[in-house]
């Protein structure tokens, strides 16, 4: 019986995504055990895109057997365009930098290079990404969109973006404000605005 149950086990597991390409795009079966986020991101797709194509209200709700339409895959939000400080390329951060540091080393501030870069949490940066490094004084715009990342909620993100989590989950259709995933293209109601501290 165990063997059986490894060999069924072991067969569920290796059985490859099966999509079939129609005239309206490419349709995905849901199988037992799929999420949402799973499908989203075998395809490539955000989370927020692949729900809204289905015409889906709650993200954690799908049923074996459902037939789910995949969108075409969705550039990345574009963030905003900072001006550089003249002859200042971007900086590739390094282990053991921290924000704080690399603003008094470039004669910026902590705030500039937040929101320049679109840092939520400001002790939370990783070595080898690319930092823009901006004047304080430059001016940014909110973003249409925001994609999450790992840690941040919808409080965090609000207030970075001057708006309230009530707003984004409406303008995102989020049931639960509680639940939002890493990868989710997230819609900004307030797209436009000043970036202010």
């Amino acid at each position: 019986m165990r063997r059986l149950l490894l060999l069924i086990a072991l067969m569920s597991v290796s059985l490859p995504v099966v999509a079939q390409e129609t005239a309206a795009g490419t349709t995905y079966t849901v199988r037992p055990g799929d999420t949402l986020y799973d499908i989203a991101l075998t395809f490539g797709v955000s989370v927020s895109d692949l729900a809204n194509a289905n015409g889906i209200t709650n993200i954690n709700v799908i049923f074996p057997g459902d037939t789910l339409t995949i969108p075409a895959a969705s550039p990345p939000p574009a963030t905003p365009t900072a001006t550089p400080i003249a002859g200042t390329p971007p900086y590739t951060i390094q282990r053991g930098d921290t924000l704080g540091a690399l603003a008094d080393r470039f004669a910026t501030t902590l705030s500039a290079l937040t929101r320049a870069n679109i840092i939520l949490n400001s002790n939370l940066i990783f070595a080898g990404d690319l930092l823009q490094i901006v004047d304080a004084d430059t001016p940014l715009q909110v973003p249409a969109e925001y994609q999450v990342r790992a840690g941040d909620t919808l409080t965090r993100i609000a207030r970075f973006f001057g708006t309230t989590p009530d707003e984004i989950a409406t303008a995102n259709s989020i049931v639960n404000p509680n639940l939002i995933l890493s990868g989710q293209n997230l819609t900004l109601p307030n797209a436009g605005a000043p970036l202010s501290d």
